[in-house]
């Protein structure tokens, strides 16, 4: 079980993105159906007031983060994702 907790390591290069995406990602609204996708005119203003210039892959970075993100918050409650009933 120890093993399937494992992580890799947090690559530290790329943590200028991680914390990108939780501003924006604390600041994005919610639905009724739950959370929305961050936009791209968030990123747009994000990288505006803080002087940030995101190239196109760490924008895709971002939205992928975020797509996981709303994978994720969409689980029904004790879903592990493995696909195993027990």
């Amino acid at each position: 079980m120890e093993a399937e907790l494992a992580l890799p390591p947090f690559p530290i290069e790329l943590a200028y993105l991680w914390s990108a995406f939780m501003r924006l990602r604390r600041r994005s609204a919610g639905g009724l159906n739950g959370p929305e996708p961050v936009t791209l005119q968030a990123i747009e203003t994000l990288s505006r007031l803080s002087c940030l210039r995101f190239a196109p892959w760490e924008i895709k970075l971002i939205e992928a983060l975020d797509d996981l993100y709303l994978v994720s918050v969409s689980k029904p409650s004790g879903d592990t994702g493995s696909g195993k009933e027990g």
